[in-house]
């Protein structure tokens, strides 16, 4: 066989082998994995309209001119113990995910019923057999648990992407998704370039708000 063949082989056999009342306390605790790039995929088209249609202005909240996402679920009967209870266990799950980087609960306080996580975290922007697109994703989780309701703050959002590359970004989300800087003059395209941080972003934090409420309810 070709020794170029041959070479080509073993290239590409190792890409794929890559691939406390009312005080604060600290409670208990790290993963680790690497990042390749693939470019990013074009917009599509359905029914006459683009797909980023629920990804335009006003999904990513903002409050005092940073971004933040508020997630809140009611609990009729519930106290506010046995829900910090549920809250704490789904949160202590979150960080244990298998994206997971180095994400842990930093602070509780159980005499108010608050909780406090910071999390590190792989956001896949796409996946092939040989190669995965992505950005680490840094973000706070501030959690409170009421009589009869869970409020879920999430803030402090930054993307550290090609850090291990010429062309590595770190962003804060006010940076870079929010309305003023993602959006085109007429709000009605997401800015190149900007496009699959901020539309996996509002996915993710979707997909928190969803697993929160489901937690709750159990």
């Amino acid at each position: 066989m070709n020794r170029r063949i041959i070479l080509a082989i073993i290239a590409a056999t190792a890409a794929i082998s890559v691939d406390a009342q009312n005080t604060w306390e600290a409670p208990n605790s790290n993963k680790q994995t690497e990042a390749v790039v693939t470019e990013e995929k074009t917009e599509k088209k359905s029914n006459g309209k683009t797909e980023d249609a629920q990804y335009l202005r006003g999904r990513v909240p903002e409050k005092d001119g940073k971004v933040v996402f508020t997630f809140n679920e009611k609990a009729e009967g519930a106290d506010a113990e046995a829900l910090y209870a549920k809250t704490y266990e789904w949160i202590e799950k979150m960080t244990e995910g298998e994206n997971q980087i180095n994400s842990r609960i930093a602070l509780v306080n159980k005499g108010e019923h608050k909780i406090v996580a910071t999390f590190s975290e792989w956001l896949d922007f796409s996946r092939t057999f040989i190669s995965v697109d992505r950005s680490r994703l840094d973000y706070v989780m501030t959690a409170e648990c009421k009589d009869g309701e869970v409020n879920i703050e999430i803030s402090r959002i930054r993307f550290h992407y090609d850090e291990d590359r010429p062309t590595r970004m770190n962003v804060t989300a006010e940076e870079w998704i929010s309305d003023s800087k993602a959006l085109n003059k007429n709000d009605t395209k997401i800015v190149r370039g900007r496009k699959k941080f901020r539309k996996h972003t509002i996915d993710r934090m979707n997909e928190i708000g969803n697993s929160m409420k489901i937690a709750i309810r159990l």
